[in-house]
């Protein structure tokens, strides 16, 4: 059999998921597989334009897509209340975050200034072989594309298991006299 079939419902939605380490979890192996990838370009004996486009563009879908779950996971654990959209846009993410995670980013240089060079980066990413004669602000032909390194991914991993421990040291925290 050359694919594998299963149901969704064995898999969690919504906050659950993205609430949860399994999206940390997520990002990690998005990571590993970006270093990789990474590895094999750097090992192209003959840097051949073929080879290393398809190396490039397999890594701009996969990190955009782990900053899309990145972004989404903090969304869902700076407001549990409420849903987290389908629309992999991440300036929307972004607005719905708290200050104080918006500062983190920006510590991470992940400002809103970056998101909206390509503020929906897995959408644009995954048509990046296909072609486009549209122009952007500057007159370029074609789509830009961005792909984002596993060093940046992995500090969002941190920033989401720190909020992830943070209920865990409220609820360890001594009570005050």
């Amino acid at each position: 059999m050359s694919f594998i079939e299963f149901s969704f419902e064995r898999f969690m939605f919504g906050n659950e998921h993205w609430g949860s380490p399994c999206a940390a979890d997520e990002v990690k192996i998005y990571c590993d597989l970006l270093e990789s990838l990474q590895d094999s370009i750097e090992a192209l004996e003959t840097r051949g334009k073929d080879e290393e486009a398809t190396l490039t563009n397999v890594q701009a879908v996969m990190s955009s897509y782990a900053l899309e779950i990145a972004m989404k996971s903090l969304l869902a654990l700076d407001n549990p209340e409420k849903s987290v959209p389908h629309k992999p846009d991440l300036l929307i993410i972004s607005d719905g975050l708290t200050e104080e995670t918006r500062n983190s980013l920006d510590r991470l240089e992940l400002t809103r200034k970056v998101l909206e060079v390509c503020p929906e980066p897995f959408y644009s990413n995954r048509y990046s072989m296909e072609y486009d004669d549209t122009r952007d602000d500057e007159g370029n032909k074609g789509r830009r594309y961005v792909v984002y390194r596993a060093s940046l991914l992995r500090s969002l991993v941190q920033l989401i298991s720190d909020k992830l421990e943070e209920p865990r040291k409220a609820l360890l925290k001594p009570p005050q006299a």
